[in-house]
């Protein structure tokens, strides 16, 4: 039985990814995934199952309904950590 696949918006993927810092190294093996896999699914090739969905929803800080949205939002930049030199990341 195949898992059901998620229809969700690929540049909510990119978007979230590079707002929290990862690099797609980083987050394939947070996912337990190959990079080729995250890579297809950013450029809509291929879709995440609804399982790993909510998992990327949970390392991202979204909810599984953030990449389900048409448009990428309108989000201030966060501000810098305290704990940076010369106010660099």
């Amino acid at each position: 039985m195949t898992s059901q696949k998620a229809n969700i918006n690929p540049a909510l993927l990119t978007f979230s990814r590079e707002r929290i810092g990862y690099d797609i190294s980083t987050i394939a093996g947070k996912l337990r995934v190959k990079e080729e896999s995250w890579v297809q699914w950013e450029n809509g090739e291929k879709k995440p199952t609804l399982n790993q969905l909510v998992s990327i929803a949970k390392l991202l800080d979204r909810t599984p309904a953030f990449f389900y949205l048409n448009q990428l939002p309108e989000e201030e930049k966060p501000l810098s950590e305290f704990r940076t030199v010369n106010n660099k990341e």
